[in-house]
Order: structure tokens, then sequence, then C-alpha cells
């Protein structure tokens, strides 16, 4: 009876453990999946191998020139 308790829990453990590890890949890819599409749309990121910082600080840049064009435009058209 012991080693069916014993079993359960490891069991249980196990369980946990699969669980932790499919939800962090999940997340990892979640966040994968995210830099992928920051890559394909911030023009001085594609087809270059950047680091995760890198690709977001561009994007940050790529989005301020966007906003400051958007501004010019704006400004222009009134």
């Amino acid at each position: 009876r012991n080693s069916e308790e014993e079993e359960k829990q490891l069991s249980k453990h196990e369980k946990r453990r699969r669980n932790h590890l499919n939800s962090e890949k999940r997340r990892r890819e979640n966040i994968k999946g995210g830099m992928d599409s920051l890559v394909d749309l911030v023009p001085s990121c594609r087809n270059i191998q950047e680091s995760k910082a890198n690709i977001l600080r561009k994007t940050k840049d790529y989005i301020m020139q966007l906003l400051a064009s958007n501004r010019d435009l704006t400004y222009r058209l009134q």
C-alpha cells in the first residue's frame, strides 16, 4: 500500500512537471512567434540575426519614426 501511495505521488509530481514543461514550451513558442512577427514588420531587422533586445529596440525606434512621419503628414494636410 505504501508503494501505491508513492507511485501516486510520483505520478502527480510527474504530471505537474510535464504540465510545467509544456506550459513553458508554449510560452517560449509564443515569444518566438511574436519576435518573428516583429522581425517581419521592422525593415531594419529583416535578413539580419538580431538579439531579442535589439529587435525590441529597433521596433521601438521604427514606431517612433512612424509616429513622427504620421505627425508630419498630418501637419502638411492641415
